[in-house]
């Protein structure tokens, strides 16, 4: 006869290895991973290698860049200049990460800084398309700008605006490294009029 501290044990360990047993089936139906991040959306969604022309205006600012296809070198328009090949590709890649922040509830272009954008970036691709960017105010946190493109209004990451921004204060030309003098000691030279030296007397 089973005892009865025997049946108890028994029971529960059919009752543990029915929880193990439906643990592993929920495992197999629920595998563990890390959730899938949603992407980020961004504003500018053509490829990068599209484009053949970046013209950035504030006012009578103007930095404008073109090459006649993706695989030809930057050409400076305006400001004229030897075109800063790093720079330029560096402000491409900016165009293709402005992150789009979220959406502002309020439309009022002008308490956007909008009726009149600080900023204007215009992108062409090789296909004739044009995409515009009017940048606004800042926002009062500072983390983005107030944007406008075609009719949608968003605020876009404050980082690559700011890059795109400066090649209006600093536009992307080489500038040719000013060459220094020789330094060396200069040897006065002999004047005519010098007296020889005497001969000391023994």
């Amino acid at each position: 006869m089973i005892r009865r501290s025997t049946l108890i044990t028994l029971i529960i360990f059919l009752v543990l290895l029915g929880a193990a047993y439906g643990l592993k089936q929920h495992q197999k139906k629920h595998p563990k991973g890390k959730p899938t991040p949603t992407p980020e959306a961004t504003a500018f969604n053509y490829k990068t290698e599209d484009v053949v022309e970046i013209k950035i205006t504030s006012g009578q600012s103007v930095v404008d860049v073109k090459r006649k296809d993706p695989k030809s070198p930057w050409q400076m328009v305006a400001p004229k200049g030897k075109a800063d090949q790093g720079r330029i590709n560096a402000a491409l890649y900016d165009i293709a990460m402005l992150t789009v922040i979220n959406t502002p509830a309020e439309h009022d272009l002008k308490a956007l800084g909008l009726d009149k954008p600080m900023h204007v970036v215009t992108v062409r691709l090789k296909d004739g398309t044009k995409w515009t960017m009017e940048v606004g105010a800042q926002t009062p946190i500072k983390s983005g700008y107030y944007v406008k493109i075609g009719d949608k209004i968003m605020v876009i990451d404050s980082y690559p605006i700011e890059g795109l921004k400066e090649l209006l204060s600093n536009p992307p030309i080489i500038r040719p490294t000013p060459t220094k003098a020789p330094t060396g000691t200069i040897t006065p030279a002999p004047t005519s009029n010098a007296q020889p030296t005497p001969t000391p007397t023994p």
